[in-house]
């Protein structure tokens, strides 16, 4: 830069804060014009960045402020300008810049006072709030953006908030009310998912408590006329799998019926070997009867035991067919099925052996030689042999069992002599486990029954002699402990009496813990006795332990917690605050070490003492740079009482003491001696501020006043106005006189719009009264002409009556009716238009009629021609109706309930 352009250079640049605001307010330099955002962004006083932005137009670079600034008060600012410029657009010069803009609060502002539709409903697809849109739901008049506003309310609990307050609009009332169900819809659907997932759970063993199948079954009923068939297969699933793990009853009826059915499988399975001739051979024969006798037959039908009686018996008849073909006697399968039965035991004897072969022997005598019986004979060879083996291993293990229980006998008398009761009983239980391995009756056995019983004699007085003695010292450890009872011995003298107790009772019951014992050996009356000795010397002592304890590892606790965050805070990371308060709860511990143990006082007091000092060598260095800091924030508060704009100078008082609030801080004596100072400056200030605000609210209130006294008086004047013509007059001219008032920002426009929605309500009520009105008048003048038509009254009364009716415009309409023509025919024509449109049914001798009608309809709807609405169609086929003669009284006598139900449902769909 030149030295000329520097001593030239623009006011808007000068480094006066009150220069640079000014040149910018009242400046019209193109380059300022330029640089105005960048004076929003760079310059160092937020005034001047405000007197900018007031001058800045472009919305775009208003919203980029919006999204970047640092300044919430700058942001607030334009947000504002903002908004004003968007709902000031009543074109869509602004729909580009509308993507851009993601601020809630700006996006809310235009969903409740933009000027252009398109820009009101975007605003309104990106709000979320269901509260917000519910209450601009009421304001709002215009149906496309109610429309839009319904799409984005979910919630059911706003729907029917809006249901209560809009009774009296009967097509917004009808959109919540679809709005209404297609929630709930979503909702129950979302309850019936949650019911699936808790089965789930369930089946996937995460929970089973808690789970009431009967009441999920309850409510699923309640919801299953309204979710999809998937969630039904879903929870049908669902429901099955966990009513197997939770019902047992369920349970065992469903595994009875798997078992009934595994058992007719088998049935058939054997029934079709028979049907196809599988069962060529006995040894298949015999396999298909163990099969059949192992199943259980109690779990089928009747029909279905019949079914396995004939199975049973055919394949007894094949059996006994090939018996008789081959001569094999039965008692040869009996000693089949006896041999196996005893290999299936644990032991064998040499005698069963025996027996089983002089039965074969005798089974066999007169058998002929065949195929069946040679595979019989191998089998039964087979068999003999397993069960040698068998006796010969049990006589082996017998014999050696006997013979290790003797040799042991020694081994045990030995030890108990020596006193070595834990050893001895060791042993008399492995000679016991022998005996019965060996058998009682084995020779060995009982040859050393009396050694054998004299072991087990002699271990069991050692045993008692041992209780004896160690009976006497547990005596003694009772009476020691009773001994202390009332005597006023301090609780830790108490508590260790009991302890040493305690623990030579158990060393003497360790001591009588023997291996193998099915019983405690405890002495339960003299332990019952011990404890309530030791409880009563106790009792007295334990709400002292308890407090005492809870006490010292409490403060303990708290205290190490405190040293480790003093040892391991970061100094030059870590805030003043923190360091203060960490100091503060350091001495506060050190007042209070008289609750802990003595031993541990004096370590937690250097500890304590030491973080403290480490800490409190860099808070001084705080301490001096906050005070000098709050020193000069006393003195600018000072200076700005010289200062003429009341406004500015509080805008800098708040700045100030948020200042102060950053500033740091001080020990407690200094800072209370500075905020005094401090307060002092600021109070003069905010005194005449309140001064002025009182003005302003008195001003502002005596507005509201107005505003609500003309709510007031045409709520009243309302009243007075009873003809169409005025009732619109009456509104034209409180929208005006609206509009000329000073109202306070949005101040009781719920209470104008619901004044005008009366009176439009009360101009509809009006129409329709006088739509209805007519419509009576109408049906009372066709009643009349019927009667003459049926010739119930002549042609004079027919003048005299509807000369009474004093209607010249309706009588004049009528006239058409003397030159219609009418027949039954035509009549019930009629009935069957009206029936189709409003859904009635037709009589069944007319519905050739009613279905030739409707294919009419459809081929006309088919070609391309454009109908009436449904409500239109219904006032012409009433006015239509009255202007058919009705001179067949038969006709209209058979029809009388059917022509009452049309007329009923064409007044329904004409005027709601």
């Amino acid at each position: 830069m030149s030295i000329i352009k520097w001593f030239n250079k623009p006011k808007w640049q000068s480094p006066n804060e009150k220069v640079r605001m000014t040149a910018i307010q009242t400046s019209q330099d193109p380059e300022l014009t330029g640089q105005l955002l960048t004076i929003v962004f760079e310059d160092v006083s937020e005034k001047v960045q405000l007197a900018a932005l007031n001058k800045i137009s472009n919305p775009t670079d208003i919203n980029h402020i919006v999204n970047t600034h640092q300044s919430k008060k700058i942001k607030s600012v334009a947000k504002r300008k903002l908004v004003a410029c968007i709902n000031a657009d009543k074109d869509d010069q602004y729909q580009d810049l509308f993507q851009h803009i993601n601020d809630k609060e700006v996006i809310q502002a235009i969903a409740q006072d933009a000027k252009n539709t398109s820009i009101k409903i975007k605003a309104i697809a990106q709000i979320t709030q269901q509260g917000f849109l519910g209450d601009l739901l009421l304001k709002e008049r215009d149906p496309a953006v109610q429309s839009a506003i319904l799409q984005h309310i979910s919630q059911p609990s706003t729907l029917q908030r809006l249901m209560e307050k809009t009774k009296k609009n009967k097509a917004l009332r009808k959109q919540l009310e679809q709005r209404l169900g297609t929630s709930n819809d979503k909702q129950l659907e979302q309850k019936a998912i949650e019911l699936c997932q808790k089965l789930d759970s369930v089946v996937h063993g995460k929970n089973s408590k808690d789970i009431d199948l009967a009441a999920i079954n309850q409510q699923w009923t309640n919801l299953e006329s309204t979710v999809p068939e998937n969630l039904k297969l879903r929870f049908a699933g669902a429901y099955e799998a966990a009513r197997m793990i939770l019902d047992p009853d369920h349970r065992t009826e469903f595994l009875q019926k798997q078992k009934k059915q595994r058992t007719i499988i088998q049935l058939n399975e054997i029934e079709s070997s028979i049907e196809h001739n599988q069962l060529n051979s006995l040894m298949k024969i015999q396999q298909a009867i163990e099969s059949l006798n192992e199943l259980d037959v109690s779990s089928i039908d009747p029909k279905d035991q019949a079914k396995h009686q004939r199975i049973n018996q055919a394949l007894l008849a094949l059996r006994e067919q090939i018996q008789q073909d081959q001569k094999i006697p039965d008692h040869v399968f009996k000693v089949v099925d006896d041999i196996n039965d005893a290999l299936s035991k644990p032991t064998a004897t040499p005698q069963q052996l025996r027996q089983f072969k002089s039965q074969w022997q005798k089974a066999t005598k007169n058998t002929k030689n065949s195929e069946a019986f040679s595979h019989l004979n191998e089998q039964f060879n087979n068999l003999c042999t397993k069960l040698a083996e068998k006796i010969d291993q049990s006589a082996m293990k017998r014999d050696q069992a006997a013979d290790k229980a003797v040799a042991l006998i020694d081994q045990a008398i030995q030890l108990i002599e020596d006193g070595q009761l834990a050893q001895a009983k060791v042993v008399s239980n492995e000679i016991a486990s022998l005996k019965k391995l060996a058998g009682f009756s084995h020779p060995v056995i009982k040859q050393n029954k009396y050694h054998l019983d004299q072991v087990w004699s002699r271990l069991k007085e050692l045993r008692n002699w041992q209780k004896w003695s160690n009976d006497k010292a547990r005596q003694e450890i009772i009476n020691s402990v009773a001994a202390m009872h009332g005597q006023g011995l301090h609780p830790d003298a108490v508590l260790k009496k009991l302890k040493d107790s305690n623990a030579q009772w158990y060393a003497l019951e360790d001591m009588e813990k023997l291996e193998g014992d099915k019983y405690p050996s405890r002495n339960q009356a003299l332990w019952q006795e011990f404890r309530n000795v030791s409880k009563a010397v106790f009792e007295p002592t334990q709400p002292f332990f308890e407090k005492r304890s809870e006490v010292q590892n409490d403060r303990l606790e708290t205290i190490n917690q405190l040293i480790n965050e003093m040892d391991s805070c970061d100094l030059d990371n870590t805030a003043e605050r923190d360091l203060a308060r960490i100091t503060r709860d350091g001495f506060k511990e050190l007042k209070a070490l008289d609750q802990l143990p003595p031993k541990q006082r004096g370590k937690m007091a250097k500890r304590l003492r030491k973080s403290i000092n480490r800490i409190d060598q860099k808070l001084n260095e705080f301490y001096q740079i906050a005070e000098s800091k709050k020193m000069k924030l006393i003195e600018q508060a000072q200076a700005l009482q010289e200062l003429d704009d009341i406004n500015e100078a509080i805008e800098s008082a708040k700045n100030l003491q948020h200042q102060w609030k950053s500033a740091g801080i001080v020990k407690q004596y200094t800072e209370r001696k500075l905020w005094k100072k401090f307060r002092k400056a600021n109070d003069a200030l905010f005194n005449q501020r309140n001064q002025v605000k009182e003005e302003f609210n008195s001003a502002q209130q005596e507005q509201k006043e107005l505003v609500k006294n003309f709510i007031t008086k045409q709520q009243k004047n309302l009243k007075s106005n009873k003809d169409i013509e005025s009732l619109a007059a009456f509104k034209a001219d409180t929208l005006k006189a609206w509009d000329t008032l000073e109202k306070p920002g949005q101040f009781m426009q719920a209470e104008l719009n619901q004044l005008i929605q009366q009176i439009d309500e009360k101009i509809h009520k009006i129409k329709n009264k006088a739509v209805t009105d007519e419509l009576k008048l109408k049906e009372k003048i066709d009643q009349i002409y019927s009667q003459f038509e049926q010739g119930e009254i002549d042609q004079t009364s027919l003048n005299d009556k509807l000369a009474g009716t004093k209607n010249d415009n309706l009588l004049a309409w009528f006239n058409q009716r003397a030159t219609a023509e009418s027949n039954a025919d035509s009549l019930n024509q009629h009935l069957i238009a009206a029936e189709f449109l409003t859904g009635l049914s037709t009589p069944d001798q007319f519905m050739e009629q009613r279905m030739a009608y409707q294919v009419q309809i459809l081929s006309e709807r088919m070609s391309g021609e454009k109908g009436v609405q449904d409500n239109e169609h219904a006032k012409h086929l009433l006015d239509s109706w009255l202007l058919l003669p009705k001179s067949d009284a038969s006709f209209i006598k058979d029809n009388k309930k059917r022509i009452n139900q049309v007329i009923k449902g064409l007044k329904s769909l004409a005027f709601g």
